[in-house]
């Protein structure tokens, strides 16, 4: 799983009513994840989640980087606001995110000490299935990324134009391979692609990205494995990471475990 790419071990109820551990066996109500355990070498790092009634994410622990995340909807499942709070720092990072019109998104960025000073809004161009099909950076500097999806709603593509001022050519491409079962998100609500790099449907059983703007075109390769419980969701992920710059393979294991409300 890989968050904002790109998306979890014991068990945690989370402070929500009602809500119980997922057993294999259990096939009554809605499956959400609430915890991640990642496990890489002989470091181990734990991500919980919170939701509300309406199944929307509004609260993400990330225990990779060590930051705390908030997450606010409007009455349309539309995310609003979000904001990121590191250990170090008490100020907030925060997102907010408005609607001018159906097939638009814009995202501006406060409490960001890199952001440059010709930072203006992220601007998403939606599909008519509100999928993002181009993000604009706010970076001042007219770098833009384009997507894909498949007839199921997964991401397909991702292709970045990152050097705009001197080369019509794309610097980066990335491309997807998806499983047939449910994800670990399949119940929850909102904009998840705005928080985290990725529509998905389907888990992604292969990543592969390919460094254009390299004199050497470097290609990232991510491949994963999954088990499943008997409701089709993920409850393992076995992912070897490697480049065709360095041979040397990177485990990372990640254990899905879900509440049922």
């Amino acid at each position: 799983m890989k968050m904002r790419s790109l998306g979890i071990g014991l068990i945690i109820c989370l402070g929500i009513a009602g809500c119980k551990k997922v057993e294999d066996s259990q096939s009554t109500g809605i499956v959400l994840l609430s915890q991640v355990t990642h496990t890489n070498g002989s470091t181990t790092d734990v991500s919980t989640f919170k939701y509300d009634d309406q199944n929307h994410l509004i609260e993400y622990n990330d225990g990779f980087t060590k930051r705390d995340h908030k997450y606010i909807y409007d009455s349309k499942d539309r995310i609003t606001e979000a904001d990121s709070y590191g250990q170090v720092s008490a100020t907030p990072v925060k997102d907010t995110f408005t609607y001018p019109d159906d097939n638009t998104v814009t995202m501006t960025e406060t409490g960001q000490p890199s952001l440059p000073a010709n930072s203006t809004p992220t601007v998403f161009t939606l599909n008519d299935k509100k999928q993002p099909v181009k993000m604009l950076f706010g970076n001042g500097a007219g770098d833009y990324s384009l997507y894909t999806y498949d007839d199921r709603g997964n991401l397909l593509t991702e292709i970045g134009y990152l050097n705009v001022t001197t080369t019509t050519l794309p610097s980066m491409k990335v491309t997807y391979v998806y499983d047939q079962n449910k994800s670990y998100f399949s119940n929850v609500k909102g904009s998840l692609f705005l928080l985290f790099g990725l529509a998905f449907v389907n888990n992604f059983t292969n990543q592969t990205a390919y460094d254009l703007g390299h004199t050497n075109g470097l290609t990232h390769y991510s491949n994963g494995t999954f088990e499943y419980n008997s409701q089709g969701y993920p409850v393992k992920e076995t992912r070897l990471v490697t480049s065709t710059a360095n041979t040397d393979v990177v485990t990372d294991i990640y254990t899905y475990t879900y509440i049922s409300k």
